[in-house]
């Protein structure tokens, strides 16, 4: 039977449902205010219209069994982030960018507010808050948080194949129980992104097992059923998938995705993996800003000792981060995304540190303090550079054309510099504070900075920059006849495309030959936004819509509308 593991600080154990803190309120105001308010104010880039398009092919065709891309299979990935797409869109009754990236949004919610209820297992409120607002606030997180890409979601599954098992483990679930809700965490998570998700999770609870000398559950009968919970979940689409397009089509769902393809030794190379080893920690530890400078007290053998009645948490957090981290280090196309499912273990772990560094009272508490005093000062002072820099840009722009973009109206500078010396004064007359219900303020004041700066300022810079492809659609919308078909002649077609015009495109196999070649009257290709064709026949075009994330003088990539002239 598992053993709970002992509180930590009288705090540990709360005395009433953690959901019912004032700290879980202030998580979703926090993940609110940073993801979901302007999450429908930057356009749709990148593999978002791919996710979207076939979202609206399965509500458009009925056909919520396989993925498809202008009405061709796609043979990438399972289709659970696709449903989501499209049910999220069906019950708020658009196909709008936020209503696309709701689902990411509410993932990060739901890990943020899981987190902090297994951090109430074992930490104060304080240490809790402190995990779970570190995960909301990291810098990568804001770009994956609100966009309609796998990672948000995958990071919500697999992180709770994780941590509810262990919850359950460090609780005296039975484990029949902790087996089955892990391995359908888990499952789900297959069905989103593939064959990354047994692995950190098979992975994860078989060593920690086996190093806490609980092998013996890895051949329990619990395990079995867990285990066959998962194989239900994933037949319950496979079985049909594969009636629907045979085996060979299963295999290539699983292993279609170019990241496994790709990630085969004999594709190596010597200088870009040797060069990789370097670059990923230093990503990883800039994605992860910036609260991961507070994982340096891990460094420390007092401190390793001061947290030693936290140390089953401790120790499964550090086997999971140990077992996925070879697998985007070693390969030299390992990215730092496929690291943000164990994002929330190195949140729990900055938790603690920030806990230990206020609330330590023992012989090391000093050195733990003045850590966290270092850290408060070191973010005051990028905190007043940033507002400086904010001030010099609006100051200069009137002379350097180039500045335009990077500074917004006068009285919003002048809210985002007030609001940003504001926190810094904050956290400076904090940072002294033992006191665990100031500490949280200067918490706040961090992960409110962090918004502040990423969700605010920068994220206006970004849209700003951005290509206004939705307002060019419009201009072409006025120009063609009512619901007017089109028909692709290029066989490529960025699904940014169809997305903002709101009608499927038809695609055809080749580019036309001659005259006598069947092209309708309206049409469209892809082509860099500086060249056209020469087309076997007489056309006019019409627009050109710009594909490109930010804007350009000349657009990079277009596509083309034209209508075929009567000869």
């Amino acid at each position: 039977m598992a053993t709970t593991n002992p509180s930590v600080g009288n705090e540990a154990i709360a005395k009433h449902p953690w959901w019912r803190e004032a700290e879980f309120a202030w998580l979703i105001l926090l993940v609110v205010f940073a993801y979901f308010l302007r999450a429908g104010e930057l356009p749709i880039r990148g593999e978002e219209s791919t996710r979207a398009e076939i979202a609206f092919e399965m509500v458009e065709g009925n056909d919520w069994l396989v993925p498809k891309r202008f009405g061709e299979p796609l043979r990438i990935r399972p289709p659970l982030q696709n449903w989501l797409i499209a049910i999220s869109c069906l019950a708020l009754g658009s196909w709008s960018e936020w209503a696309v990236r709701f689902h990411s949004m509410l993932a990060t919610l739901l890990t943020t507010l899981m987190i902090y209820g297994y951090a109430r297992g074992f930490l104060t409120r304080l240490g809790a808050f402190a995990a779970a607002a570190a995960f909301a606030t990291l810098a990568d997180m804001f770009a994956m948080g609100r966009q309609a890409e796998t990672e948000a979601l995958f990071t919500f599954l697999v992180s709770a194949s994780m941590f509810v098992w262990h919850w359950g483990w460090t609780r005296g679930w039975p484990d029949v129980l902790s087996f089955a809700a892990g391995y359908s965490f888990m499952a789900l998570a297959m069905l989103t992104k593939g064959l990354q998700a047994p692995m950190y999770f098979g992975g994860s609870i078989g060593i920690f097992l086996i190093i806490s000398g609980q092998w013996r559950r890895l051949f329990s009968l619990s395990h079995v059923f867990g285990s066959l919970a998962a194989v239900a979940i994933l037949l319950a689409w496979i079985i049909p998938y594969s009636q629907a397009m045979g085996w060979a089509e299963v295999h290539s769902i699983w292993f279609g995705d170019p990241a496994i393809r790709n990630a085969g030794i004999s594709s190596w190379k010597v200088g870009d993996t040797l060069a990789h080893l370097v670059t990923l920690p230093l990503e990883l530890i800039a994605g992860t800003l910036p609260w991961s400078l507070l994982l340096v007290p891990y460094l420390s053998k007092d401190f390793r000792r001061s947290i030693h009645m936290a140390g089953s948490q401790v120790q499964f957090m550090t086997v999971c981060l140990a077992v996925a981290f070879p697998s985007c280090w070693i390969p030299p196309g390992g990215q730092p995304r496929f690291f943000s499912p164990l994002f929330p273990c190195v949140a729990v772990l900055i938790g603690l540190a920030i806990e230990r560094c206020v609330t330590e009272r023992d012989a090391v508490k000093a050195g733990l303090n003045r850590t966290w005093q270092i850290y408060l000062v070191v973010m005051a002072g990028v905190m007043g550079l940033l507002a400086l820099g904010m001030v010099a840009v609006a100051l200069l722009k009137p002379f350097i054309a180039a500045l335009e973009p990077y500074s917004g109206p006068p009285l919003v500078t002048l809210g985002y510099v007030a609001a940003t010396i504001g926190l810094a004064i904050l956290i400076l007359r904090l940072r002294r504070s033992t006191d665990p219900s100031l500490a949280r303020f200067a918490v706040l004041g961090v992960a409110g900075f962090t918004v502040l700066a990423l969700s605010g300022a920068f994220f206006d810079i970004r849209v700003r920059r951005s290509e206004n492809a939705p307002a060019a659609m419009r201009r072409l919308k006025e120009q063609l006849p009512p619901g007017q078909q089109l028909v692709s002649i290029s066989g490529q077609l960025d699904c940014l495309f169809p997305y903002y015009y709101g009608r499927p495109v038809v695609r055809v196999g080749s580019w036309p030959r001659s005259a006598e070649d069947a092209v309708p009257t309206y049409f469209c290709f892809q082509c860099p936004g500086a060249s056209r064709p020469t087309l076997p026949f007489a056309w006019e075009e019409i627009a050109a819509i710009p594909l490109d994330r930010n804007h350009h003088a000349v657009s990079e990539d277009v596509v083309v509308v034209g209508r075929r002239l009567a000869k």
